[in-house]
């Protein structure tokens, strides 16, 4: 990210070990932002918010028979099949 002493990870110079994120963080655009400065720290440990979806994508998974409706309102979902 620009000006930040981190090389681009604002978590780095603060000897942060994780970055917490999710793809539908920042508009969708975190884990891209987050890129440069996680390739220049590659001790970071990175999560993810698995299972948290967009309503579209829910849409998309019950039309496909994936969820079912009241699922995906609820916008996550760890069903393991």
């Amino acid at each position: 990210m620009p000006g930040d002493p981190g090389g681009g990870c604002p978590c780095g110079p603060l000897g942060a070990q994780r970055v917490d994120t999710a793809p539908n963080s920042a508009t969708g655009q975190a884990q891209t932002l987050l890129a440069p400065g996680l390739a220049a720290h590659p001790s970071l440990n990175v999560s993810t918010k698995a299972g948290y979806f967009t309503a579209a994508t829910g849409t998309d998974a019950v039309n496909a028979g994936v969820l079912t409706e009241d699922q995906a309102a609820a916008g996550h979902s760890l069903a393991p099949d």
